[in-house]
C-alpha cells in the first residue's frame, strides 16, 4: 500500500504540521484541527491536463459564439 502525507491544520487554516499515513487510513485530528491529503505528482498533473482542456473547450466555444453574432 501507498503511504499519503496530509497537512494537518488548527481551526483557523494554518498549517501545524504532516503526517504521511497509509492511504487506507485516515490522520489521527484533535479536535478543531483538519486534514487535507498533499496531491501526488500524478493528481497534479492530471489537475493541469483537466484545467487546460476546460480553457481550450471555452476558447473554442467563445470563438463559436463570436461567429454566430
Amino acid at each position: 500500500m501507498a503511504d499519503r502525507t496530509y497537512i494537518i491544520r488548527d481551526e483557523r487554516g494554518k498549517e501545524i504540521e504532516r503526517q504521511t499515513w497509509d492511504e487506507r487510513l485516515a490522520p489521527v485530528l484533535q479536535a478543531g484541527q483538519s486534514a487535507e491529503p498533499v496531491l501526488t505528482k500524478e493528481e497534479v498533473k492530471a489537475a493541469d491536463a483537466a484545467e487546460k482542456a476546460a480553457a481550450k473547450e471555452d476558447a473554442i466555444a467563445q470563438k463559436a459564439a463570436e461567429k454566430a453574432e
